[in-house]
């Protein structure tokens, strides 16, 4: 099947460690006498994949006491297991991070995670916090600028993204005193920020966009958002080794302007959007092939998920599938439905008419948010939310071309570009190391 519905809450049984030791990292096997409990229907959240069985969610706004109140902004930090699948709270000791959402995180050293900005009761922030994998534990990481240099404004609704050195990721854009088309290096092992100031023409300020790492992560390709008075849905790529920025001059279909939506990278050049909001809700698949320049249609069979934006996704590499959770839609303020898409069963060209989510009625977001709410703790194995797929139906696998695409890179590497920006980054982390060693 294309797509599975993530169980909001799991009761399998385990046995109990002999040892009735504690489990020491986040992807131990869980206490079979633990209480497993699932997040709150939130949006503004971040998931990211630790490995290829669990991913971490945190933060986000979800419902406040009462309907009318206005929205509670989370710290709590939950782990989704995907096999066997089930949703568990982790507790962390240190610095926890004050509630926030439309932040970004990301992954440094399979080690830990690093979450930068957002937004909460204080304002837009610009603290950021370092939560070690293993000990379990928030620490603040005091940032500082390269050479007394600048560093990130507070913000929200920026992105963050890997780059081809271990330990470091680029930041653009978002919305703070004003909308931001800027763009940093951080360097996660020394807190380190480094302004960028690439060649070509810079993407419009906007936030709520998205930023995905592609080819080796030498490129990354920034799509949509919003800047306050229109909707985006232009294309911009940053070459890493060049450090250019280019518009992209897509062919096929042409996106309908998005803010608010998740993408992926699935592939060596490849990248899946998913859902965002512009005239109206979106519930679509769209896939972009940055080797032919391309924007086409995907979907799976059955009925697709909610329309919704401020969701979160990523992928599962290993089995090659896609997770998103959460988000909001007109008349469902706070989403807390999950699901899986299967790569595997992937369909090109666009969705069937009866896929389109209507504006009310059995297909709309209250719909399945009702649903939703109502099946929180008993999950219903006998109707399944997505059909099994038709036994004549063709099935395409995705794949990168490789080949073609490690020829042409090495056609077009620059050896001496690279070698400077690696230089400059290993002196700065030499320097830093030898501040750190005098005082």
């Amino acid at each position: 099947e294309a797509w599975t519905r993530i169980p909001p809450q799991s009761t399998v049984p385990r046995q109990k460690k002999k040892d009735g030791g504690k489990r020491s990292a986040l992807n131990d096997d869980p206490d079979p006498e633990e209480k497993w409990v699932a997040p709150t229907p939130r949006r503004g959240q971040t998931l990211t994949c630790i490995n290829s069985n669990v991913c971490l969610l945190f933060g986000g706004v979800q419902q406040g006491q009462s309907a009318s109140s206005p929205g509670k902004f989370s710290s709590n930090l939950f782990k989704l297991v995907l096999n066997p699948m089930h949703w568990e709270c982790v507790e962390a000791t240190g610095s926890k991070p004050a509630g926030r959402a439309f932040h970004a995180s990301h992954l440094v050293d399979d080690t830990k995670l690093i979450i930068f900005g957002g937004i909460g009761v204080q304002g837009n922030m610009s603290t950021a916090y370092e939560l070690d994998l293993i000990a379990k534990q928030w620490n603040v990481i005091f940032t500082t600028g390269t050479n007394g240099g600048e560093t990130p404004t507070p913000r929200h609704g920026h992105t963050l993204c890997d780059t081809p050195h271990d330990g470091t990721c680029i930041l653009f854009g978002g919305a703070g005193a004003g909308f931001y088309n800027d763009l940093f290096l951080f360097d996660a092992r020394t807190g380190r920020w480094t302004k960028l100031v690439p060649r070509g023409n810079k993407p419009a300020p906007r936030a709520f966009h998205t930023a995905c790492s592609l080819v080796h992560n030498t490129k990354v390709f920034i799509f949509g958002g919003q800047n306050g008075s229109s909707t985006l849905n232009d294309l911009h790529e940053l070459d890493l080794e060049s450090l250019t920025w280019t518009f992209v001059r897509t062919r096929g279909i042409q996106p309908a302007p998005r803010w608010g939506h998740a993408t992926v990278a699935v592939g060596m050049d490849l990248m899946l959007s998913f859902g965002g909001a512009g005239e109206s809700f979106m519930n679509d698949l769209i896939m972009f092939n940055s080797f032919k320049s391309t924007w086409s249609h995907v979907h799976g069979l059955g009925n697709p998920p909610a329309s919704r934006w401020g969701h979160s996704m990523v992928l599962q590499r290993e089995q090659a599938r896609v997770v998103t959770v959460c988000g909001c839609c007109k008349g469902a303020p706070f989403m807390g439905d999950g699901h899986l898409f299967n790569m595997n069963a992937i369909q090109r060209g666009p969705p069937p008419p009866e896929q389109l989510e209507s504006a009310s009625g059995e297909n709309s977001a209250q719909a399945a948010q009702n649903a939703a709410l109502k099946d929180l703790l008993t999950i219903r194995d006998d109707k399944p939310t997505w059909q099994e797929p038709r036994k004549d139906a063709p099935v395409r696998r995705w794949s990168a071309p490789r080949t073609r695409v490690t020829r042409i890179l090495r056609e077009r590497a620059d050896l001496h570009v690279k070698e400077k920006v690696k230089g400059e980054l290993d002196d700065s982390r030499a320097k830093a190391f030898r501040t750190s060693g005098t005082r």
